[in-house]
């Protein structure tokens, strides 16, 4: 094979071998057939370069933008990345049999990522491709428990470089802190299994404008003066927030109007009122996919689009609405208030003004925020980013769905923490809320301990402060005695137990009619005598002297059902339930297959479910 491959040119060899269905083994057997193409190949960086690409397509910005893309070795970072993604699967194993006992891991539990993180420059960067490509594999019903903790170290990885994202766009220049740029942060911060880049939402957005130019151009008969800009100075507008205008007034405008008929009339965005309080509505990378959005998510779509068209509108965050405020030149030295418009995007991109003001109830049910304008200027993108956590936080606590909900509002209380860093409430309430999930917290303890030796507190305040230091600190020291004295609980079954199932099983809930998956049971209800009769225990033919099982529900709770209730599921049916790789490992269709731990836990169970869908 080595002879007849170097009969070809250098060139034709290596588009070859750049062949997409050729891996990086393929690359090292063929090198291996003579010392010329061994040559060959390892001097080629532009093969190893385009094999990398293919392999980790993701990457690809990662090393424009840190600058490497001319200056690596890509053979050795070939070889990097595949020996990293080793090392994250072992660290992600030792995770698995360190942190079973734990509801949630803790800040030190991520200490080995983070060392990976600080031995390479865009370490953070492999360490997430790594994580995405195994949670997104193919093989969707396969190594649940690896891709359960596999999600949480690439939240904890995410927030790393978003904090470290967030404080960079604050210290840019004010023309270079683009509401979009805050909007997709917040997207990336929330949706940590999901690819949502700048570049993309910028092309989406880009496109959009691209398709409010041609009504330009069909409202105008082609004699609108954009159609004259070069393309480098509208990619300009798309970058940076603009001081002015570019048009004149009657221009400006057709501008507007035709933003608002192409988003509102045409493409159908609009504001979501059934579904006002679901967090999809605050992502700007949902809101481009399912066209409907709160006020501030379509006001910084609106705002991004009139951008790049050389329209400046600026974000109002009113008490109890989102407007933009516009006007037809902001170089004007005539009165202002007389001169601005407010767009409310929420209703239609509705153009009024100060003495046009509506006032209709649904959209401002008390005082008319309009006659406070003077009050309320442009917002800040700090303003922005931070409403955008606010409202989060209600739509998580608000919303019925209970799917991944815990780790939706912790994932929201570190961003709202993360913006405000030394605001100490926001510290308080996460660390309250790790509580709750049964945490560790010597990690915000410190923080907590920081901020108040920085701030200082009165006498007055000297006694709350250390009742909450010592009510914290007795938290963490019996947290850490919990898992210092955690024993598994081993269920064995006897030879006269009356469990019937098995942890497993998928199971249907006659009452009830939810479909749920059994990991774990008790000989008999464990639970108090209130919640017994609250759950009309008694009213079961066998009362609570019957097998109970801890089962996974497909709508995201965890439940205590009783064994007269419970009828195996005749139907295949995987429990969407964000627990299940904590105790599971595969889903074989009929029944789950439990992880090793929970198999020790359980050790008699796994015989019996093997032989029994062995049958079926």
């Amino acid at each position: 094979m080595g002879d007849i491959l170097l009969q070809f040119p250098v060139e034709l060899i290596e588009s070859i071998l750049e062949n997409k269905g050729l891996s990086l083994c393929d690359l090292c057997n063929v090198a291996a057939t003579c010392t010329k193409l061994k040559a060959l190949i390892e001097d080629s960086q532009k093969l190893w370069k385009v094999k990398f690409q293919q392999l980790y397509p993701r990457l690809e910005n990662i090393y424009k933008k840190s600058g490497l893309n001319n200056t690596v070795n890509w053979k050795n970072e070939c070889k990097t990345r595949m020996l990293l993604g080793k090392h994250v699967d072992i660290e992600l194993n030792k995770l698995i049999n360190k942190c079973y006992m734990k509801d949630e891991l803790a800040h030190h539990d991520y200490k080995p990522f983070m060392n990976i993180v600080h031995n390479h420059r865009v370490g953070a960067w492999l360490i997430i491709d790594h994580l995405m490509n195994l949670i997104h594999s193919e093989l969707r019903y396969l190594n649940l428990t690896t891709k359960y903790y596999a999600e949480k170290v690439l939240r904890f990885i995410r927030q790393l470089v978003l904090t470290d994202e967030w404080q960079q766009l604050k210290l840019l220049p004010l023309k270079e802190q683009t509401l979009e740029k805050g909007a997709v942060i917040v997207a990336q911060w929330c949706q940590p299994t999901i690819d949502v880049t700048h570049e993309n939402i910028s092309k989406a957005l880009d496109e959009i404008a691209d398709i409010v130019v041609k009504e330009i151009s069909a409202m105008t008969n082609g004699e609108h003066p954009i159609l004259k800009v070069p393309p480098e100075k509208l990619k300009l507008w798309a970058s940076y927030n603009i001081i002015d205008n570019q048009w004149s007034k009657t221009d400006n405008k057709i501008v507007v109007e035709a933003v608002s008929n192409i988003l509102f009339k045409q493409m159908n965005f609009h504001g979501s009122q059934e579904f006002y309080y679901y967090p999809e509505n605050s992502f700007i990378n949902k809101v481009l996919e399912e066209k409907r959005g709160i006020p501030i998510t379509l006001s910084i779509l609106y705002e991004s689009i009139t951008r790049r068209l050389g329209i400046k509108c600026e974000a109002v965050s009113f008490p109890g609405h989102f407007l933009l405020r516009w006007r037809g030149n902001y170089r004007s030295c005539d009165n202002l208030v007389s001169e601005y418009s407010y767009i409310d995007v929420f209703n239609g991109g509705r153009l009024f003004s100060k003495s046009s003001c509506p006032r209709f109830e649904n959209i401002f049910p008390s005082k008319c925020p309009m006659s406070d304008v003077f009050k309320y200027g442009p917002a800040t993108i700090e303003e922005v980013v931070q409403r955008m956590a606010h409202n989060l936080e209600v739509a998580n606590r608000q919303r019925t769905s209970m799917v991944g909900r815990n780790d939706r509002l912790k994932s929201v209380l570190e961003l709202l923490h993360m913006l405000n860093p030394s605001e100490l409430n926001s510290l308080l309430q996460l660390t309250r809320f790790y509580m709750y999930m049964n945490m560790e917290i010597i990690h915000p303890l410190q923080k907590i301990q920081n901020l108040l030796q920085i701030t200082g507190i009165d006498r007055r305040g000297h006694g709350q402060a250390h009742h909450m230091l010592t009510e914290l600190h007795d938290y963490q020291m019996r947290i850490e005695e919990d898992f210092q004295n955690y024993k598994m609980n081993v269920k064995n079954r006897g030879e006269n137990c009356t469990v019937k199932y098995y942890i497993g099983m998928v199971m249907h809930h006659r009452l009830y009619n939810y479909k749920c998956v059994i990991y774990g049971w008790d000989l008999e209800c464990k639970e108090s005598d209130d919640w017994m009769t609250q759950m009309g225990v008694q009213n079961l033919q066998r009362k609570n002297k019957q097998p109970f099982y801890l089962v996974l529900v497909n709508d995201g709770s965890q439940r205590y059902a009783a064994e007269d209730n419970l009828r195996i599921c005749k139907e295949n049916c995987f429990i969407e339930h964000h627990l299940v790789g904590r105790y599971f490992d595969q889903f074989c269709g009929t029944h789950y297959v439990p992880n090793k731990i929970k198999a020790s836990e359980y050790p008699d169970d796994i015989p019996l479910i093997n032989m029994t869908y062995a049958i079926i």
